[in-house]
């Protein structure tokens, strides 16, 4: 009877023991799955953290990439209005130019009467002069000392005057003519100012279409 409640003993022990194996064994078993679940869940975690920061470091990327083309286009539209004050600036210049140009013809021209004038008037204050006779060879009246004195004095007179006249508009020429030649040196270093305006309108607008894209894409 005592070997018989031993082995009862040892055999309720026994079953005790396999009751706390299997027990353990089911809580290891939904641990293991558990562990299982957390392992997929951290590998999903870990890709979709990948995945923002590579969205991120492109996000970034195009923050960058707007923020540079924002600078070149803005510096290419300052170009571009600078061009076309240049190309402004040169028409006015141009027109200028050409008053200036007839301002020297007729200046040149009026000279040239001048010229001719003072030359004439030359010719009769030698003639009268030269004359010795009872009349005044320009006028005719009798040749006193006073009428060829008053007459002599009226046409230097007049001849100061044609010669004063003459070297103003002279001085007058030699101004426009310099500043002629500057306005036209100018005007030849704007020569390249049209192809660099159609230049300088294809890259704003190259520009302009890029940066666009790029916002459109931050949208999406």
């Amino acid at each position: 009877e005592q070997a018989y409640a031993a082995w009862k003993t040892s055999r309720a022990d026994l079953d005790r023991l396999e009751d706390i194996f299997r027990k353990f064994h089911e809580h290891d078993s939904r641990r293991q799955v558990l562990i299982r679940e957390i392992d997929t869940e951290r590998a999903r975690l870990e890709q979709e953290s990948q995945a923002l920061k590579g969205q991120e470091a492109s996000i970034q990327e195009q923050a960058q990439g707007m923020e540079a083309l924002a600078v070149d286009l803005k510096a290419a539209q300052q170009r571009l209005a600078d061009v076309d004050k240049s190309l402004e600036d040169g028409s006015a210049l141009t027109r200028q130019v050409q008053e200036e140009r007839e301002k020297q013809a007729e200046l040149r021209t009026e000279n040239i009467r001048l010229k001719a004038d003072m030359n004439l008037l030359k010719e009769r204050i030698d003639k009268l002069k030269a004359a010795g006779g009872a009349s005044c060879p320009l006028c005719g009246q009798t040749l006193s000392p006073e009428h060829r004195a008053a007459t002599l004095e009226q046409l230097h007179t007049e001849g100061t005057l044609l010669g004063d006249k003459y070297r103003t508009n002279k001085d007058l020429l030699e101004e426009l003519t310099g500043h002629i030649t500057a306005s036209e040196a100018t005007l030849r270093d704007l020569a390249s100012a049209e192809y660099e305006r159609m230049s300088g309108t294809a890259l704003v607008s190259q520009l302009t279409e890029r940066l666009e894209n790029l916002q459109q894409q931050a949208v999406e």
